[in-house]
């Protein structure tokens, strides 16, 4: 299932849901941007607030229930916001959402699917985010930045226990991505590599382990302030798993 969010006009977002299914309902909604700026607002807060807390009480089992309440009702307020009443995420093979960048945070993997507690999308399918990109024509003096937009650092230190996954998720991007924009560094990757990359791409996706808030390489980290020093106005979003 296709679900795209488009900014429209006089401040909007709109949703529409293609199914594969020709004979399926179109499932077509105008919100507000407002509504949904406030949600990402209050989500963003709510993990900044779960993150402290659970380094201080790792092992609180009530503050785990209470988190994974608050997870379900913002998967059904965001459900809410996004289709109509009697829409349903049915089983599928996965869920891939196009959306404009300002909206790649929101927590899609929340969504319930089903019946029951913890019916939650990203615990039943692959939930994949797919960065909307406006057309443009290019001139004499844009030329070269045509090059590689999308930047995949899949596993570079090479751990083993997360190998299947991340390898799962490069293949995910490159069924999404025009390969012509797309660039995947993985086991051989070095900092120095890196940062070359960084400076050339608008997209970033790290999938692999993160300790101590730095990417890890095979012999060496990139620290989240060592990105930052960079200054890169080129990069215009970075997701991590």
């Amino acid at each position: 299932m296709h679900i795209r969010l488009i900014d429209a006009a006089l401040d909007n977002v709109d949703i529409i849901v293609d199914e594969s299914n020709p004979t399926a309902v179109e499932n077509h909604k105008l919100i507000p941007k407002k509504l949904l700026a406030g949600y990402l607002d209050e989500w963003l807060d709510f993990v900044a607030r779960v993150n402290a807390q659970k380094s201080n009480r790792p092992d609180d089992a009530a503050l785990d229930r209470e988190v994974a309440e608050k997870l379900m009702r913002f998967g059904s307020t965001l459900h809410a916001l996004l289709f109509q009443p009697a829409f349903q995420c049915k089983p599928l093979r996965e869920l891939v959402f196009s959306v404009d960048a300002t909206w790649a945070r929101l927590p899609f993997e929340l969504l319930p699917m089903g019946k029951g507690q913890y019916n939650f999308a990203g615990l039943q399918v692959p939930v994949l985010r797919q960065l909307r990109s406006i057309p443009h024509t290019l001139t004499a003096s844009n030329s070269r930045k045509s090059g590689q937009k999308f930047l995949v650092l899949a596993n570079p230190e090479g751990a083993a226990d997360i190998a299947a996954t991340t390898d799962s998720e490069r293949k995910s991007l490159e069924r999404i991505i025009d390969a012509k924009h797309l660039h995947v560094l993985g086991r051989l990757a070095s900092v120095a590599r890196t940062v070359d990359e960084l400076t050339h791409c608008e997209y970033l996706h790290y999938s692999g382990h993160v300790r101590d808030q730095s990417l890890h390489f095979d012999g060496d980290s990139l620290r989240a302030q060592d990105i930052a020093s960079m200054d890169l106005q080129n990069l215009k979003l970075a997701l991590k798993t």
